[in-house]
């Protein structure tokens, strides 16, 4: 093997390292980006069933606003999560219920999930 053939072999190993080198570093942001939402949903989802968990008759029309910090491998990422509980004028025991989680990404983008069901009053009153 000549010293040009040694060089180029090198050179081509580099460039091979180089390459898999910067799929970690997306990857890693890929990860960190999964965990956020994942972190996101599980907020909305638990801001969700609080809501659900009410009764009819106490839930009450309007809206509300919490803040929270990640946990775990989102340390430091806020969340604002947002609710609203709609009853229908028109449709006796029918409410509709909104949650919204938004945060900020490490590259700064906004991020929102959204979540919504229909309440009935069950109850007949």
């Amino acid at each position: 093997m000549t010293l040009v053939e040694v060089v180029i072999a090198l050179g081509l190993f580099l460039v091979g390292a180089l390459a898999v080198t910067r799929m970690f570093g997306v990857s890693d942001q890929a990860i960190r980006a999964s965990t956020a939402r994942t972190q996101a949903v599980l907020l909305g989802r638990e801001r969700m069933e609080s809501l659900k968990g009410l009764s009819y008759s106490d839930l009450a029309d309007g809206a509300g606003v919490e803040e929270k910090v990640g946990q775990e491998g989102n340390a430091g990422t806020s969340y604002r999560i947002s609710w609203t509980v709609e009853k229908d004028r028109h449709l006796h025991g029918l409410a509709s219920v909104a949650v919204r989680v938004r945060w900020r990404s490490a590259g700064m983008e906004r991020n929102e999930v959204h979540l919504a069901t229909l309440r009935t009053d069950l109850s007949g009153g």
